[in-house]
């Protein structure tokens, strides 16, 4: 895993161009449960959901990793939660974090 989270970061060094945000939003949900969301979706399917259990496990795996890594940047939203409750994290979030920095 740490070989996926090593090229992921070199391949956003290459996208970001130097950039890195603040802060990341971590929607945290198992990986069986974003893949059923996913199957459950009625609109048409992207590349990216077209791709394997092995692909979207690398890029489960990735993402935990940087969590462990950067706690300090990446914000932990409990996504296994209903939606309206994922968007009262978020908000809760912004209110208490962005709102309250950009008043200063």
């Amino acid at each position: 895993s740490s070989d996926v989270c090593s090229s992921d970061l070199a391949l956003e060094q290459i996208v970001h161009k130097g950039f890195n945000p603040d802060y990341t939003l971590f929607f945290d949900v198992t990986l069986d449960e974003s893949i059923r969301r996913i199957n459950s979706r009625v609109e048409v399917s992207n590349r990216l959901d077209d791709e394997g259990v092995i692909f979207k496990s690398r890029i489960f795996d990735g993402y935990q990793e940087r969590f462990k890594k950067s706690p300090y940047r990446m914000v932990k939203i409990d996504a296994m939660q209903s939606i309206d409750d994922v968007i009262k994290q978020m908000n809760t979030w912004v209110d208490n974090v962005l709102v309250r920095r950009f008043k200063q």
